[in-house]
C-alpha cells in the first residue's frame, strides 16, 4: 500500500510539471495579441520603430540627403479570423482643400511614392498573423529641400462589395515624413477672404425656443467664413487661425481660435472657420470680420479683412407685406363705406336738429351716425348739411351695391387672390430654400463621414482622447465627495501596479476599471496632482494633431482640471 501510494504522489509531480512546460511553450509561441489593431481589422505599422522616439510607433521621420539611401520595413497585420490577401504600394500625400492629411491613390504616384521600393506587392497572411515587408527608400540627386510628404497603403485585393450598388474599399497607411537638409523658406500668403450665411440644420433649431420660427425670420444665421492660403515655403506648416468680428459702432462682438490643419509646401488649403456661437448671432447692420492666421510663434501672422451686411430680408418682406395688407384694409374699408353710402337715405339737415333726433328718428345709433358722416365733437350739424343715413349693416349695404356693380365686384376678388398667391408663394419659397439648405448640410457631412478614414494612428490618438476624458469625469466626481483629487506628487503611472488613479477611482467605485493606452507598455497616462488641481497627460503618435503641444520631440495631449493648471514640471517621465 505504501509503495502505491509514493508511486501515485511521484506521478502526479511528473504530470504537473509536464502540464507546466506545455502551458509556458503554447504562450511563449502562441500568436500575440495586436493591441492597436481591433479585431477584424487589417493594419499596418513600422516595423522596428524606436524607442526614443515615440512616435516611430506610428509612423516614419527621416532627414536623409539628396542620394541618400536607408533600408527600413513596415509590418502588416491581419486580425480577421480568416485568410486574406492584401496589395502593398507607395504612394505620394496631399492635403484636403480644407488642410486634412491624406494620403494619395494608387494610380497617381509622386513626390515620395517614387522614392520607395517595396521588397513585394502583395501579401498573403494567415488569419490572426502579420508579416514584415522590408523596402529601400531612396532619396532622388535633385531632391528639393524641405519637407516631402509620402506613405505606405495596403488594401485587400479581392474588393468586398456592399449592399446594392455600392463598393467598400478600405485603405490602410502607414505615414512617411522626409525632410531633405537645405535652406529652409517659410511663408504663408492669404489668396482669398470670403463670407457666407449658413442656416442652422433642424436638429439644432429644436433644441431652441422657437428656433424655426426664427431661423424663418433671419434671426439665427451663422457666417461661414473661409480663408484661401499658400505655403510659399518649402516646409509643411501647421495652421491655427483666429477670427475678430466687430459691428457698425467698433464693438467686438466675437473672437475666437480655431486650429485649422496643414497646407504642405507649395501648396493651396482653404481654411473653413465658422461663427457659431449663440447669442452673438448678427442680426442688422454693417460687420467687420478679421483673420490672422499663425503658423509659426516666432513670424507675424498673416492677416485679411473683409465687410459684410446682415440684413434680415425675410424679417423685412414680411413687415412689407403686413404694412401692405393694412394699407390695402384701410382702403377696403373706405371704399366699403362710400360703396355703401350709395344705398343709404341722404337726410337734410335742418334747423334744431341734433345727431341724436336724427339718430332717434331712423332707429339709428348716434355714434354709428356721426362715424359714417365723419362727423368729430362737439358734433355741430349745419343746417341744408347731407347725412347719409345707414338702413342696416354697413356690410351689408357694401355687398349689395357690389352685386349691382358687377366690375367692381371682380377687381376686389382678384385683388385678394393675388394678395394671397404672393404671400402663400413666398412662404412656400422660403420653407423650400431652409429645407434644400438642411438637406446639403447634411450630405455634406455624410460625405466628409464616408470620405475620410483615419489612419491607425488617428484612431489609436482618438482613443487616448477619450480614454482621458473619462478618467477627468471619474474625477470630479471623485472632487464632489472629497473636495479634493487623489494626491500625486510624483508622475503615476497607469502602466504601474497600484498606481493612485487604480487606488482611488476603481477601488472607490468612480471607475469600474482604469483605462490603458492602446500601446502599453510603451505608451501609459499619466497623472499627477496637488489634492485641488491634476494634470492627465498622453503621447500622441500624430505629430500633425491640432491638439498635440510638442515637448522635446514628443507630442503631448493634456487635461488640466478646469480650476487651475498644474506648473510645468521638470520630470521627463511625463513624455516617455
Amino acid at each position: 500500500m505504501i509503495k502505491l501510494r509514493r508511486k501515485s504522489r511521484i506521478e502526479k509531480r511528473i504530470f504537473l510539471i509536464c502540464l507546466s512546460f506545455f502551458i509556458f511553450f503554447l504562450c511563449l509561441f502562441s500568436p500575440q495579441p495586436l493591441s492597436a489593431i481591433m479585431s477584424g481589422q487589417i493594419g499596418i505599422k513600422p516595423a522596428y520603430p524606436d524607442p526614443a522616439v515615440p512616435t516611430s510607433i506610428g509612423r516614419f521621420d527621416y532627414s536623409l540627403a539628396p542620394s541618400e539611401t536607408k533600408e527600413d520595413a513596415v509590418e502588416v497585420i491581419n486580425t480577421y479570423d480568416k485568410e486574406i490577401v492584401l496589395k502593398i504600394y507607395s504612394v505620394g500625400a496631399t492635403t484636403t482643400p480644407d488642410g486634412i492629411f491624406a494620403l494619395g491613390m494608387e494610380e497617381v504616384v509622386e513626390d515620395v511614392g517614387t522614392w520607395i521600393k517595396l521588397s513585394k506587392n502583395e501579401v498573403t497572411l494567415a488569419p490572426y498573423t502579420s508579416e514584415i515587408v522590408p523596402f529601400t527608400f531612396t532619396v532622388p540627386a535633385d531632391a528639393e529641400p524641405g519637407d516631402h510628404m509620402g506613405g505606405i497603403v495596403i488594401q485587400e485585393k479581392e474588393v468586398p462589395k456592399g449592399e446594392g450598388s455600392i463598393t467598400i474599399i478600405t485603405r490602410v497607411g502607414v505615414r512617411i515624413y522626409e525632410r531633405v537638409p537645405g535652406e529652409i523658406i517659410r511663408g504663408i500668403e492669404i489668396t482669398g477672404f470670403n463670407w457666407e450665411f449658413m442656416a442652422e440644420n433642424a436638429e439644432e433649431l429644436k433644441k431652441v425656443n422657437f428656433g424655426k420660427l426664427q431661423s424663418f425670420l433671419g434671426f439665427r444665421r451663422k457666417v461661414h467664413f473661409s480663408v484661401g492660403l499658400h505655403n510659399q515655403g518649402t516646409i509643411r506648416e501647421e495652421l491655427k487661425s483666429n477670427v475678430t468680428v466687430t459691428n457698425m459702432f467698433g464693438k467686438e462682438i466675437a473672437d475666437f481660435d480655431t486650429e485649422n490643419g496643414m497646407i504642405f509646401p507649395k501648396k493651396d488649403v482653404t481654411v473653413n472657420v465658422n461663427w457659431l456661437k449663440e447669442g452673438s448671432f448678427p442680426l442688422f447692420g454693417r460687420y467687420t470680420a478679421k483673420v490672422a492666421v499663425t503658423y509659426e510663434k516666432d513670424l507675424p501672422p498673416v492677416e485679411a479683412e473683409l465687410a459684410f451686411w446682415a440684413i434680415p430680408y425675410s424679417l423685412f418682406v414680411l413687415i412689407g407685406i403686413l404694412i401692405a395688407l393694412g394699407v390695402l384694409i384701410y382702403l377696403n374699408r373706405l371704399l366699403i363705406k362710400e360703396l355703401a353710402k350709395k344705398e343709404m337715405v341722404v337726410y337734410i339737415v335742418r334747423p334744431g336738429d341734433s345727431l341724436g333726433s336724427i339718430a332717434q328718428r331712423f332707429d339709428v345709433k348716434w355714434k354709428k351716425l356721426a362715424k359714417i358722416n365723419n362727423i368729430k365733437k362737439p358734433y355741430h350739424l349745419k343746417p341744408e348739411s347731407y347725412l347719409f343715413v345707414p338702413q342696416g349693416s354697413i356690410l351689408n349695404l357694401f355687398l349689395r351695391q357690389l352685386i349691382r356693380k358687377k366690375r367692381v365686384f371682380w377687381i376686389v376678388i382678384i385683388i385678394a387672390a393675388i394678395i394671397a398667391i404672393v404671400l402663400g408663394g413666398w412662404i412656400y419659397y422660403q420653407y423650400q430654400s431652409r429645407q434644400k439648405s438642411d438637406e446639403a448640410n447634411q450630405q455634406e457631412e455624410q460625405n466628409q463621414s464616408i470620405e475620410f478614414q483615419p489612419t491607425a494612428e488617428e484612431s489609436r490618438d482618438q482613443t487616448r482622447k477619450e480614454d482621458l476624458k473619462k478618467i477627468q469625469s471619474a474625477l470630479e466626481q471623485f472632487y464632489q465627495s472629497y473636495q479634493r483629487y487623489p494626491l500625486a506628487s510624483e508622475l503615476s503611472k497607469t502602466n504601474q501596479a497600484g498606481n493612485i488613479l487604480d487606488q482611488e477611482l476603481v477601488a472607490g467605485g468612480f471607475m469600474a476599471e482604469l483605462p490603458k493606452d492602446p500601446q502599453e507598455p510603451t505608451y501609459y497616462y499619466g497623472y499627477r496632482s496637488d489634492g485641488q488641481t491634476y494634470e492627465l497627460t498622453s503621447i500622441l503618435e500624430n505629430g500633425n494633431d491640432p491638439e498635440a503641444i510638442s515637448i522635446s520631440g514628443f507630442f503631448i495631449y493634456k487635461i488640466t482640471s478646469p480650476k487651475q493648471e498644474l506648473p510645468d514640471s521638470s520630470d521627463s517621465e511625463t513624455t516617455t
